[in-house]
């Protein structure tokens, strides 16, 4: 795939804070189910920032 390869993401969730009084979640809504529609590929020609949505517990 040349010297920059592409990645392919399929899902992705972030806990900030988790043990804590005060526990953030971060997701992309755009992940959420599985298919091939639910792929995100970042790389050089594809794209190199990904988005992710603040879900408060």
């Amino acid at each position: 795939m040349g010297p920059d390869p592409v990645w392919c993401l399929e899902r992705i969730v972030v806990n900030v804070n988790a043990d804590t009084d005060h526990p953030h979640t971060f997701d992309n809504p755009n992940l959420a189910d599985f298919g091939e529609d639910r792929r995100l590929w970042l790389g050089q020609e594809y794209g190199k920032q990904l988005h992710l949505k603040r879900y408060n517990d």
